[in-house]
């Protein structure tokens, strides 16, 4: 064949559905070969033969069936749409050349209602003549060990408090405790009851087939005490201060004033010869005594009417 390009294409009935979610080998039961129209090489016969035995041994039933349009990603959902199955299996070969002397040979899962992007899961590798064949039987079973990843994750949601909603993004999807079907990608669920703050629980579902996980609700009396208590802490705060510096304040003013009241006195019986000077002090302890008396005055008004 040179550098043609050979393909065919397996699908996989409808039931192939996961029983149990959480079991990692959980895959199809039953698939059909879904052959291009028209002739195939001695080697890709060999590898839709080894392909078919691998998927027997692992007592998956095999049909055949044809179809006639280019193997692209439209043709392989449109094919397996019209023959009624769900997922499909697509194989193909690079033969070896002068330019490449180990053949191509690559296997993928592919959904018939998937979205594009999201619907397969692929692998291809280099092999020689003689070995092809296993490498086939190979991809295969490793393909169908990573198909239970498309279905996403199981997710089992515990926490409290009992019968809280929950919403997987506008949606209502059940109540706590309870387990969920998420299909593959990242979901925002949203545990919502009343009397308790919401939570947020974010899920990447998909990589596991099962995973647990607990949210305990915060009480919104419980909330709200915090507030209060941390509220009640601050007038608290402000009318202590308020009062110290009142009573810092009317002691520097007392102190000063006394201070004061004996700066410029006679030193002396009468008549007096010399007096005392003014005292810059007094002034100080003044000032900064009336400014702490305001400023007490207004934490305390402050503390007093924060309720």
């Amino acid at each position: 064949m040179g550098r043609a390009r050979a393909h065919f294409l397996l699908s996989v009935l409808g039931t192939a559905a996961i029983a149990n979610a959480a079991a990692a080998d959980a895959g199809p039961r039953s698939v059909g070969f879904l052959s291009p129209a028209g002739e195939a090489s001695a080697q890709l016969t060999a590898l839709r033969e080894t392909a078919r035995s691998a998927l027997k041994r692992k007592s998956i039933s095999v049909d055949d069936v044809k179809f006639e349009c280019s193997p692209d990603a439209e043709c392989m959902r449109g094919a397996l749409q019209d023959a009624g199955l769900e997922v499909g299996v697509y194989v193909w070969l690079w033969e070896a050349t002068r330019d490449r002397p180990d053949a191509v040979v690559g296997v993928m899962l592919k959904e018939a209602g998937g979205v594009a992007g999201f619907d397969e899961v692929a692998e291809e590798r280099s092999c020689s003549a003689s070995a092809c064949e296993g490498a086939v039987e190979e991809l295969v079973g490793q393909l169908l060990r990573r198909w239970p990843e498309r279905h996403g994750t199981r997710l089992g949601l515990t926490g409290t408090p009992s019968g809280a909603a929950v919403f997987d993004g506008a949606s209502l999807v059940g109540t706590m405790p309870g387990d969920f079907q998420l299909s593959r990608g990242e979901h925002r669920l949203r545990i919502a009851s009343k009397g308790y703050e919401p939570g947020v629980l974010l899920v990447n579902a998909g990589p596991t087939p099962e995973e647990v996980r607990r949210v305990d609700l915060i009480p919104l009396s419980a909330s709200e005490g915090q507030v209060d208590g941390g509220h009640r802490q601050r007038r608290a705060g402000m009318i202590a201060s308020g009062v110290a510096l009142l009573a810092g304040g009317g002691a520097l003013i007392g102190l000063g004033a006394a201070s004061y009241a004996g700066s410029g006195s006679c030193d002396a019986a009468v008549p007096c010869e010399s007096y005392t000077t003014s005292n810059a002090g007094a002034g100080v302890m003044l000032g900064v005594g009336i400014a702490s008396v305001g400023g007490g005055l207004g934490l305390l008004i402050k503390g007093i009417r924060d309720r």
